[in-house]
């Protein structure tokens, strides 16, 4: 579920400068320092495989599992498991926080034992290259807490679509709170709220080594404070369900008990994420907490920014046609998206929708051309591969023979490729291969799926690509660079 506040207008000639600045310092920080993270990350996995750390650590945490004194028979154990399994073992030696701290301690690896000078160099060596990652410097760790980190995991993300996503809320909610309190207070609000996000994170997780970053605490926080702030005023919320979407105007107050219990359902039965959902429930509480503060002791808000812009013509229709969808008024709803689509082609809002809408009827032809028109407009935009492959897949299964233009097949394997779907891709550049060999980029393509292939130690993966680019593009600049 998604309640998404709807702000009515905002004023050019008075623009929210703070939010646009802690947008944009949110982003100076990711580009400017945070991009190379994901391939430091794959560099310290692959350093702590390499290094020989792995061998030395994991027979022992193997011990430690059986509570059993370690023997050479853990590592004759250790060494017959496949790579896969041995990688499983290493995720979970790093996420158990007791061993870690144990290890950090020698009483796992005694200065006694015979391999302790040899470990402890390495890893000594393997520390200084993960405390060198940003995030992890500078991100919140509730065992190791620093002063500087419950402010600064504000300003970093784990990701392009960490970042885009946080900020389109901090977007969103920054813009209403700033009109409607003033300068002077939201900066407060968000920093405190931040705060209070990572006070309780540090109260149930203070063992936890993993470290927090992103700005969602402080911005749950700002979902708290206007429900508060705004408490007896009916803003406009925009909500969806997966399949239902819909338009509705809710007094604010309500807002702040759905938001919590969501919190609260994807905190115990949730499963296992990456989310920190007890920050945000710390954020949302405390931002509540100040905002009534605020009104009680302060002042009230400037409500007119929550009235709707009479100028504004796309508004109205784009409300009637998620209206029909809420309805299932399908046929309705597509018309009306459809007339907004020739009248502003570039707004990705409508084609999405026209997207949700047709690819439940896959058997007209409509859904191969709103996905193709969908793909075409998130193509060569990097930091929607993610959105990219999600369409694809949802295409793929509700078409289950796909018929889109093959340079749009072509750039959706890259996506796969940057994210971790090797095979995938692999599948879709061999049919690329068989109907259109000399579609521009193939050999670029297969070059960069060898790349992978040779990262995650595939050998024989590596060998047929290679071998591909050589005897099917042979005046390749790849096939150069191969030889």
């Amino acid at each position: 579920m998604l309640l998404i506040p709807i702000i009515g207008k905002i004023s050019w000639r008075n623009p929210p400068a703070i939010t646009l600045g802690l947008i944009l310092i949110n982003c100076i920080i990711y580009f400017g320092f945070q991009l190379g993270e994901d391939q430091a990350y794959y560099d310290l996995q692959a350093h702590y495989f390499k290094s020989g750390l792995l061998k030395i650590e994991a027979p022992r945490y193997l011990a430690y599992v059986d509570r059993e004194i370690f023997s050479q028979a853990y590592s004759e154990k250790f060494s017959r498991l496949k790579k896969k399994a041995q990688g499983s073992i290493a995720a979970k030696l790093f996420r158990d926080t007791l061993f870690q701290k144990k290890l950090d301690n020698d009483e796992i690896i005694v200065p006694e034992d015979p391999a302790y000078a040899k470990w402890k160099s390495l890893r000594t060596d393997h520390l200084n290259r993960y405390e060198s990652i940003i995030s992890v410097k500078y991100g919140f760790r509730p065992a190791q807490a620093r002063p500087l980190t419950w402010l600064s995991h504000m300003f970093l993300h784990g990701s392009v679509s960490h970042l885009i996503g946080n900020m389109i809320f901090l977007w969103l909610l920054g813009c209403i709170l700033e009109y409607g309190i003033g300068r002077r207070y939201y900066p407060a609000l968000y920093i405190l709220g931040g705060f209070f996000a990572v006070l309780l994170y540090f109260v149930v997780k203070h063992g936890s080594t993993t470290s927090l970053v992103g700005a969602s605490g402080a911005i749950a926080a700002l979902m708290g404070a206007l429900a508060v702030i705004f408490g007896k005023e009916r803003v406009r919320i925009f909500l969806t369900l997966g399949f239902y979407f819909n338009y509705f105007r809710i007094k604010a107050i309500y807002l702040l008990p759905l938001w919590v219990s969501n919190e609260l359902f994807q905190l115990f039965f949730g499963g296992v994420s990456q989310v920190a959902y007890t920050a945000h429930l710390g954020g949302l509480l405390g931002g509540a907490g100040l905002a009534f503060i605020y009104v009680r002791f302060i002042g009230e808000a400037e409500t007119e920014i929550l009235q709707d812009d009479g100028e504004d013509k796309v508004s109205p229709k784009l409300e009637a046609a998620m209206a029909h969808m809420g309805k299932l008024e399908f046929g309705k709803a597509r018309k009306l998206l459809l007339e907004l689509r020739s009248e502003e082609p570039d707004r990705r809002d409508v084609i999405r929708l026209l997207f949700n809408i047709d690819r439940h009827f896959p058997e007209k032809k409509a859904v191969h051309q709103t996905t193709s028109a969908y793909l075409e407009q998130l193509s060569g935009d990097l930091s929607e591969w993610d959105t990219i492959l999600s369409i694809y897949d949802r295409y793929i299964v509700a078409v289950k023979k796909p018929r889109l233009p093959l340079g749009l097949f072509l750039n959706v394997s890259r996506a796969m490729i940057a994210k971790d779907r090797p095979e995938d891709a692999e599948r879709i550049l061999a049919m690329l291969l068989r109907r259109k060999p000399d579609i521009p980029g193939l050999s670029a393509a297969f070059k960069r799926l060898m790349e992978v292939w040779d990262q995650v130690g595939k050998p024989e993966r590596k060998e047929r690509c290679r071998k591909v680019i050589l005897t099917r593009f042979p005046k390749s600049a790849e096939a150069a660079e191969v030889r």
